[in-house]
């Protein structure tokens, strides 16, 4: 009988056992990739009524104002790959031309967005004031409007890791 081959296993097990039990960490699963999209809106609403910019005159509001007050200020934008964000305070008079800057728009997806204008109320106040056809994303005009599944209606499009969308 033989019993040279039980220490032949046992220094084998020992030499494989590091292989199978490293310091490395688990993958984790990584995020999406994501680009930077400047939206730019320009509110459709002319200059009469004046713009609903002063907190006061927004507090007195019923119906369509006051009911959407609430989401954060006159402009805010929403975005389908995160509904329940606002992006809002932007920058420039968005009768001219308002921009805002949004870093994380999930890459090679399409996506939809919609700006919210108080100021629509007062030309449509059954409405909700969201609009979709005036909106750019990068300089594109955005000219499609769709209801995505996360219940958002607006204006859709994909961005390319390089920043350029595609309506």
């Amino acid at each position: 009988m033989r019993r040279r081959s039980f220490p032949v296993a046992l220094v084998s097990a020992f030499a494989l056992a590091p292989l199978a039990c490293t310091r490395e960490s688990p993958t984790v699963p990584s995020e999406p990739p994501a680009a930077t999209v400047l939206f730019t809106y320009r509110s459709p609403v002319p200059l009469s009524p004046p713009p609903l910019t002063d907190p006061e005159l927004r507090a007195a509001e019923t119906g369509c104002v006051h009911h959407y007050a609430a989401s954060g200020g006159v402009y805010v934008l929403q975005g389908s790959w995160s509904p329940e964000a606002r992006f809002g305070d932007p920058a420039g008079d968005c009768h001219e031309g308002c921009t805002l800057v949004v870093t994380d728009v999930p890459v090679g997806v399409e996506q939809v967005v919609r700006m919210q204008d108080l100021n629509l109320c007062h030309v449509a106040p059954l409405d909700a004031p969201f609009a979709f056809r005036t909106l750019l994303a990068n300089g594109v005009e955005l000219t499609r409007v769709v209801d995505h599944p996360s219940g958002l209606r607006g204006a859709a499009f994909r961005v390319a890791g390089s920043g350029a969308v595609t309506p």
